[in-house]
């Protein structure tokens, strides 16, 4: 089993050493997912009455009924499903390309991937072409 394991280590050929940055675009996503997890970890404090309250019954759409029910609701599935994405993540595209788990760059991508989603699975996947490019043209 082991021996299975090492070999699968790195079989792309490709070795990732470096994080790539986030776009723009990468970052107002960002900026969406942080805005929704957070109004997950703030939905205790959202009652009937409160300011938030006011201002989600004004501006979002649905009112604030929706607005919690979304944050009670939709945040801890999201979150659950970002977990299942790490790891995934970590074992088909750090572990394939030779990231050390723990590392700086591991730990970067890895938190990318909770927050963003498939945003990193992109990036990543634009990384490694990138890089194949690269090594192909050198050959």
């Amino acid at each position: 089993m082991t021996s299975h394991r090492r070999n699968n280590v790195n079989t792309g050929a490709i070795t990732i050493t470096e994080y790539a940055t986030p776009s723009a675009l990468d970052w107002f996503a960002i900026g969406c997912m942080l805005a929704l997890f957070g109004s997950g970890a703030a939905s205790p404090w959202i009652i009937p009455g409160s300011q938030i309250w006011k201002l989600l019954t004004q501006y979002f759409p649905g009112g604030a009924e929706r607005a919690l029910w979304m944050a009670r609701t939709l945040v801890p599935l999201l979150a659950l499903v970002h977990a299942g994405e790490m790891v995934l993540f970590d074992q088909l595209r750090m572990r394939r390309h030779g990231v050390r788990r723990w590392s700086r760059v591991w730990w970067m991508w890895e938190i990318s991937c909770a927050v963003e989603g498939i945003r990193a699975w992109k990036r990543i996947d634009r990384t490694i072409a990138q890089k194949k490019m690269e090594k192909q043209s050198k050959a």
